[in-house]
């Protein structure tokens, strides 16, 4: 009987760490008119896959694929980049958003290291001072907007992201406004430009040194809600990563479900909101991956 028990007690455990697929017809907050996005979770050779559907794949040089703000990330070597093409659908010229996770080395604020950039039309990127900057061209004349002096320490990850509706620019740093500026009272065109996209450098100009992740370009203006959701799930995992998943028995920050196919979202049992008694295990991430929760004790029903 004892020994019964305890499989069932052992499946049940095994399923729990599982995580769930759920039927529901909610979605979450969806950014429209996705012209690129590059997730840089391929992890092999040098292609970076675009998932918007435009194929607009990137060709990287001088690249090395390392954990992530969120899943696999690409650590630029001296002189790297990636070349994402010009496709007509990089030609945006109405409202533009812009974002991506940089976790910069010790970055050269007067080169204005790259985090994306479509040299003549739109570029966003670090410098020139402590902060980041967004580069508009229009009608021939370059437009920028930089952010306050903000935190960059070595080594640390950090949301960046702009947008545009056609008359004000405004600037995010870490899921949150910091910048706002209006370029003029009539609504303004951004200038189309034959020269590729490129992330990290141009081809070893502008160059970024450090690492990129969750790079996105869309032909609309991201919500402040849309821009401070993109931060937090990938947040989460950063923490996660960070404390090893060993300072708590629930974790604090959840997760919001994933959209696989439409209809569906995937949960992992540690992101649930109610553990209804159970302990979340973190023991065996190292050979796992990730924790499970487990019944803790004895003679209490959960």
């Amino acid at each position: 009987m004892f020994t019964e028990n305890l499989t069932r007690r052992t499946l049940l455990c095994y399923c729990l760490c599982i995580a769930v697929l759920v039927v529901c017809p909610t979605k979450l907050l969806a950014v429209s008119d996705v012209r690129g996005y590059w997730h840089m979770d391929d992890g092999t050779e040098s292609i970076v896959a675009d998932s918007s559907g435009h194929d607009n794949d990137g060709q990287a040089q001088r690249i090395k694929w390392v954990a992530g703000a969120f899943r696999t990330a690409l650590q630029i070597m001296p002189q790297g980049w990636i070349e994402c093409g010009n496709h007509a659908s990089l030609d945006i010229t109405d409202e533009i958003s812009l974002e991506g996770w940089a976790k910069p080395w010790s970055p050269r604020w007067p080169q204005l290291p790259t985090v994306l950039r479509k040299q003549g039309a739109y570029a966003l990127y670090l410098g020139p001072h402590k902060g980041f900057t967004l580069s508009l061209w229009i009608g021939g004349k370059e437009h920028k907007v930089s952010s306050t002096e903000v935190e960059f320490p070595a080594g640390q990850w950090r949301h960046l992201a702009a947008t545009f509706d056609g008359k004000t620019v405004k600037l995010y740093f870490n899921g949150k406004l910091d910048t706002e500026k209006t370029l003029g009272e009539e609504t303004q065109k951004i200038d189309t430009s034959d020269a590729p996209l490129y992330i990290a450098s141009m081809r070893g100009r502008h160059a970024i040194s450090g690492t990129l992740d969750e790079i996105r370009v869309a032909a609309s203006v991201m919500s402040a809600d849309e821009i401070a959701d993109s931060f937090r799930e990938a947040m989460a995992h950063v923490s996660r990563s960070k404390n090893k998943f060993t300072d708590f028995y629930e974790k604090r920050l959840k997760v919001k479900p994933e959209e696989l196919v439409s209809g569906a979202l995937w949960i992992d049992t540690e992101d649930f909101d109610n553990y209804g008694g159970w302990w979340m295990d973190t023991q065996f991430v190292p050979q796992m991956g990730s924790p499970y929760l487990l019944a803790a004790g004895t003679g209490k029903p959960v």
